[in-house]
């Protein structure tokens, strides 16, 4: 039987997050890497964006002589696992200049665009790969034991067209399987010329 595959659930998240300087400040962030989420919050992001809802809010950023030591989330969207393991990686992973402390309110949002339009968009090939046959068994067990099916999260960084890096996030079985999808993607899909961007791509494998 033929693998489900949900490759073609997300380049929906696009532009994955974006972060917004309030209007008429200078930026003083020093170090804000893109928060690093679990496969189950990008679940949670997936489900909202089928549901017709958006993933967006704030965060209350407390500083210190440009560390951060308190955050505190405002205008909840009602993604619990998302928003806290944002606030989590914020508190733990930004830093401003040194020379700042205060209070800093930043806005949140993991955008999703029309899946159809983003493929027509971006992309000039996108086939899904195969069941990884080689890894049945694997998967089989990983399904039994976890009650989870087996998977990757991968995040593709494309400049003008060309995929300069691709990389796992996060992954449910060996780390065969993420190899194997992460070579697939790499050899298989192709991009406009005109795109530039870092695009995160689920890809489920079940096991029958």
């Amino acid at each position: 039987m033929r693998a489900v595959n949900l490759v073609h659930t997300l380049l929906a998240l696009a532009s994955t997050v974006v972060f917004a300087a309030a209007a008429g400040q200078p930026i003083i962030l020093k170090s804000g890497p893109e928060p690093q989420l679990s496969q189950a919050a990008w679940a949670e992001i997936v489900a909202r964006r089928n549901a017709g809802k958006a993933t967006r809010f704030k965060l209350a950023i407390h500083v210190e002589h440009g560390l951060v030591t308190d955050v505190k989330i405002v205008d909840r969207c009602g993604a619990d696992l998302v928003e806290q393991e944002v606030t989590d990686w914020v508190l733990k992973k930004w830093s401003f200049e040194s020379d700042f402390s205060g209070d800093r309110v930043q806005p949140i949002a993991f955008e999703a665009r029309d899946r159809a339009n983003s493929y027509r968009e971006l992309l000039l090939a996108s086939p899904p790969p195969p069941f990884p046959e080689s890894l049945r068994g694997y998967l089989k067990e990983y399904q039994a034991q976890e009650a989870k099916t087996g998977g990757v999260l991968v995040r593709v960084s494309v400049k003008s067209g060309q995929i300069s890096d691709i990389r796992t996030v996060d992954k449910r079985g060996p780390t065969e399987l993420s190899i194997y999808t992460t070579r697939w993607v790499l050899d298989h899909w192709r991009f406009k010329p005109d795109v530039t961007g870092i695009y995160l791509v689920p890809v489920v494998y079940v096991a029958h």
